[in-house]
């Protein structure tokens, strides 16, 4: 009985973490909504975008950022986080210059 009561425990745990994780991807996505919306005058303004090409914009912005996501957890799966964290460190000094 005790090993079913640790079990279920444990179960909760990874559920809490796995909605945790879930509810920090949305934060994300919500920040960069609030990013996005802060630019869209200047956007709109400097290339005279009309209400259907911005849209068509933010929309191109989050699924960039969907897709670099995807991709860099698959990267950092293969390789591992602290080798991408290098690279991302060293590429961002290159191209400073």
């Amino acid at each position: 009985m005790n090993t079913n009561n640790q079990l279920s425990r444990y179960n909760l745990a990874y559920v809490f973490s796995i909605c945790f994780i879930a509810a920090l991807g949305g934060l994300m996505f919500g920040f960069d909504l609030g990013i996005i919306t802060g630019v869209i005058p200047y956007i709109e303004h400097q290339f005279q975008l009309t209400g259907f090409t911005l849209g068509l914009v933010v929309a191109i912005f989050e699924l960039g950022a969907m897709i670099g996501a995807l991709g860099t957890a698959r990267i950092a799966d293969k390789y591992g986080r602290k080798k991408n964290m290098i690279v991302c460190v060293h590429t961002r000094k290159h191209f400073r210059k």
